[in-house]
């Protein structure tokens, strides 16, 4: 699992090039990802989870499998969802 989230955590597998400029330039540092993300992220509505395989797990899996968030980063210890509806449904394990 370790080599598969390094391999996407470069950008490696992705083929939108939207999520692909997202995972390289933004979530790849998470360092104040929240600003960086409302920067990115002008015009989308986004949520941010927390803690996703702990006390968040059944929130998480629940936006996960709603098809209204079009795109879903699992980035391990959080998770984001884009909510488009001109996108096609994505799930990303970064």
């Amino acid at each position: 699992m370790g080599l598969i989230r390094w391999w996407h955590s470069k950008g490696f597998g992705i083929q939108s090039p939207w999520a692909y400029k997202l995972v390289t330039e933004v979530l790849s540092n998470r360092k104040d990802l929240q600003s960086r993300l409302q920067d990115a992220l002008i015009g989308y509505e986004w949520i941010l989870v927390e803690d996703i395989n702990g006390k968040n797990r059944t929130q998480w899996q629940s936006i996960v499998n709603d098809p209204r968030a079009t795109a879903t980063f699992d980035m391990k210890k959080s998770g984001l969802a884009v909510y488009d509806p001109k996108r096609y449904k994505q799930h990303y394990t970064i």
